[in-house]
């Protein structure tokens, strides 16, 4: 898929935006989407709303877009007020972001993934600002953008070799909230072993699934602040760029301290084995072949894996969110 140009992305957005809306008409019967300031979609429902509005919803936009710019981000979502009606706001930006797909050609599918991960917010019931554990939240997103992203474009695109490695960063740097990495990680495993064929799932479906992952895969606050403190106690583990040798191999030396607890060392292995990084280290550096050699002991004496479903046994989301299902939950054996 090469890059889209602008006219391409507003129209698979639109037309995105239009099949989610008649997926969820209770939901988003208040949804608008922009694209760098431009509406692209106006749900029916509040077309008359807005153009009465016309002047608060432009500096809405406005500020929305600023925002956006200033903090780099690539989409957001929110709930917004006008009129005194609240509406449901998704903003993206035409940004490159290669968080969920790294190849160069790989535009379109990341800014889709994006947009349906804002969406994920607003249709995944666990995905909800309300959701007392944010991360939670972040996980259901992200697996609702996983799995339209199979639906889209199939399993074979890069996204499950890169975005699960790709994100173990963000816990390691400080960033708790988008370790989302069992997440996907899951879902690659759905998606080998066929136990269900996440393409014929319906939009509804697919939230319920995302809801479902969400609620087993999510770590607790407790975990996520302890996998973040045994790294932020390395001094070399700073930079945001993650292609440094010398936090890489901080990153090993971490790993290697805390070996017998799985999470803090699946952590750094997700995080070790991202091509980017492994570039980065000297593998003819003594350190580095001595470290390497260490863990590979250990990985043989232990059994560990880098898959997630061992540390998610023993790491469920906090008490304060629901883990009960929905009423028509397809998905009980999974």
């Amino acid at each position: 898929m090469t890059a889209p140009d602008r006219q391409s992305l507003a129209a698979a957005f639109n037309r995105a935006a239009a099949d989610y809306r008649a997926s969820f008409p209770e939901r988003l019967g208040n949804l608008f989407v922009t694209l760098s300031s431009e509406r692209i979609y106006v749900a029916p429902e509040i077309a008359a709303l807005l153009a009465e509005n016309a002047a608060p919803v432009s500096r809405m936009i406005a500020q929305r877009d600023k925002l956006m710019r200033e903090m780099g981000w690539a989409a957001a979502a929110g709930l917004q007020d006008v009129g005194g009606a609240r509406l449901r706001h998704l903003s993206l930006s035409e940004e490159e972001n290669p968080r969920y797909v790294p190849a160069p050609d790989a535009h379109g599918m990341n800014k889709i993934a994006e947009f349906d991960h804002e969406m994920g917010h607003f249709v995944v019931r666990e995905g909800d600002a309300k959701n007392p554990s944010r991360h939670a939240a972040e996980c259901a997103a992200d697996a609702f953008a996983a799995l339209r992203h199979i639906q889209r474009f199939g399993g074979e695109t890069g996204f499950f070799a890169h975005a699960p490695f790709a994100v173990a960063k963000s816990v390691i740097f400080g960033d708790k909230i988008h370790y989302v990495s069992a997440v996907f990680q899951k879902i690659a495993a759905l998606q080998k072993e066929g136990i269900l064929d996440i393409r014929a799932l319906s939009l509804p479906e697919t939230a319920l699934l995302a809801g479902k992952l969400a609620r087993e895969y999510a770590l607790s606050a407790e975990t996520l602040g302890r996998i973040h403190a045994a790294y932020a106690a390395a001094p070399a583990v700073r930079n945001s760029a993650f292609l440094s040798k010398d936090e890489a191999q901080a990153v090993m030396r971490v790993m290697l301290e805390h070996r017998h607890d799985d999470d803090v060392y699946r952590a750094g292995k997700l995080y070790i084995s991202q091509a980017a990084v492994q570039k980065a280290l000297d593998g003819e550096d003594p350190e580095v072949k001595e470290m390497r050699a260490e863990m590979a002991r250990h990985e043989k004496e232990t059994g560990f894996t880098p898959d997630a479903a061992a540390a998610m046994d023993k790491s469920r989301v906090a008490a304060a969110m629901d883990k009960k299902p929905a009423a028509n939950d397809p998905f009980s054996l999974i």
